[in-house]
């Protein structure tokens, strides 16, 4: 099976799996992308396909044919080992899947400044590492920080080995970072103290892919790797925690399982949110038959779910199937959390009194996102808030529910209430609204906002204001009829004066 990341222990050793290659799918300079098999019920057990298309992950169902021909070495096993043949035997059975993410995009978001050392990141790629935190700084910038000629001369060196390194000229870029650190005799002095110039020497004695494999050495990377971290550190912690995961990784490579552990936990200490760090603590402490591993797993994975696929297509987390399988499950459920946390907080953010009412929905979406990032999330959780808008929108039109009672109390007493009652005869039918809608509200309390009472809660208020508007539309009749009334009665004393009037004038006249 084809592996992104070395893995100590299997047949082959480091420089094999450098020049092997088969973390590529594809050798062509133009068209590369690395690789990594899985198998199908642990990917799918995790992931679904179309959110790993939208990561930029292609799968490909790998033929049984394929899968029978690949070495598996199986034939230098001893007779005794019927514990790994059973494995292998039922990872066939399983179907394997290819997945494969683009090697040049990768590396064209590291020379934009937009890479970053997250789960895409395999360690085939190291090189990468030269264009992350200090590494990347500007001769200018590195030139306004010395405080000696020897600094600059040493930078100076340091920054023609990167060009040089750039270039793909690893002996030419190793000649001057040895005159950063020795100086050129009649030129300059050397600098011992550039953590950079140790950086890079270091990646260049571990070894990438495209690398002069001539050139590699594990012990000078790891020794090159710790004395950067010891001169980085008073510059930056952060800086000094890669140079010193590089440090563990190498050590990893070499079998030195416990300088691996060393070096990773020191690491950690300088940066917590280095979370390839985290993943390489439980790789090597799975390549040590570690169950605390997975622990580690889930910590790297919570911020980064992707490490899981990373995970699944390594042997020192899948020796333990179970384990594995509970770690996923954990993470899932750890995702599922952070999502609920997060709806209930925009639910409560925008006043949704009945958070419990939306449960089935907050709990559907929440299962439908476990194991995805959060910008992923996010996108989902925008549909999802435009359609409880769209649905609290509705409701508010069809009932009152979700007014603040407060704010119902004053829009009723505006609508029945009036001064004139006494004098149309009229009871004043406040109180008994008021008194009805109390009751309402202390029953609604009672019933704790469930997502039933809700609803019967929003019936009875509609029926309320029906009734209350009916009321209004009964007592506009009234007092237009009292109104009515009041004016046949001037209507008629005004007809009854003037014919009194009229008689009057006629008498006068008479007399």
């Amino acid at each position: 099976m084809n592996h992104s990341s070395y893995v100590w222990g299997s047949s082959k050793s480091y420089l094999d799996y450098l020049q092997d290659k088969q973390y590529l799918n594809d050798l062509n300079k133009d068209n590369r992308a690395l690789v990594m098999d899985v198998r199908k019920d642990l990917r799918e057990l995790a992931f679904e396909q179309k959110y790993l298309a939208d990561k930029g992950f292609e799968l490909m169902q790998l033929p049984m044919e394929e899968l029978r021909d690949m070495n598996y070495g199986i034939g230098e096993m001893a007779a005794e080992q019927a514990e790994t043949r059973e494995l292998i035997a039922k990872t066939l059975d399983a179907g394997i899947e290819r997945v494969s993410y683009d090697l040049n995009k990768l590396k064209a978001n590291f020379d934009k400044g937009l890479g970053e050392l997250n789960a895409t990141f395999q360690w085939c790629c190291s090189n990468l590492l030269s264009e992350l935190g200090g590494m990347k700084d500007s001769i200018s910038e590195l030139i306004k920080l010395v405080k000696t000629p020897m600094q600059t001369a040493a930078l100076e060196h340091f920054n023609n080995a990167r060009t040089a390194f750039e270039n793909e000229l690893y002996p030419e870029a190793m000649e001057e970072l040895h005159a950063a650190i020795n100086g050129v005799p009649g030129v300059s002095a050397g600098y011992k103290m550039e953590w950079r110039v140790y950086q890079l020497l270091g990646l260049i004695r571990l070894g990438f892919d495209g690398c002069d494999i001539s050139m590699v050495n594990l012990t000078e990377a790891e020794e090159n790797f710790l004395k950067a971290a010891r001169y980085a550190k008073s510059q930056d912690e952060n800086d000094a925690a890669q140079c010193l995961m590089s440090a563990g990784w190498t050590a990893y490579c070499q079998g030195n399982l416990d300088n691996a552990i060393l070096h990773l936990n020191k690491a950690l200490e300088l940066d917590e949110a280095l979370w390839e760090a985290w993943y390489l603590l439980g790789k090597t402490l799975g390549a040590k038959k570690d169950s605390s591993a997975f622990e580690y797993l889930r910590k790297a994975a919570r911020h980064d779910p992707l490490y899981i696929l990373k995970a699944i297509s390594d042997e020192n987390y899948t020796w333990d199937e179970k384990a594995l399988k509970k770690c996923i499950a954990q993470v899932k459920k750890d995702y599922y959390n952070f999502y609920y946390d997060k709806i209930t907080e925009y639910l409560q953010s925008n006043e949704f009194r009945d958070v419990k009412g939306y449960e089935t929905e907050v709990k559907a979406i929440c299962k439908a996102n476990m194991l995805k990032d959060w910008n992923t999330f996010r996108q989902d959780l925008y549909q999802f808030q435009l359609k409880i808008h769209d649905f609290v929108e509705t409701r508010k039109q069809q009932d009152y529910t979700f007014f603040d009672l407060g704010s119902v109390l004053q829009r009723i007493s505006e609508v029945v209430a009036h001064e004139d009652f006494p004098l149309w005869g009229i009871k004043n039918p406040l109180p008994s609204f008021m008194d009805r809608l109390k009751k309402m509200k202390a029953e609604y309390n009672r019933n704790d906002y469930s997502s039933p009472n809700l609803r019967s809660f929003a019936k009875q208020l509609q029926a309320l204001f029906s009734e209350v508007y009916t009321y209004k539309g009964n007592l506009k009749k009234k007092v237009q009829s009292f109104y009515a009334n009041q004016l046949t009665i001037y209507d008629n004393a005004i007809a009854s004066l003037k014919t009194e009037i009229q008689n009057y004038q006629e008498k006068e006249r008479q007399w």
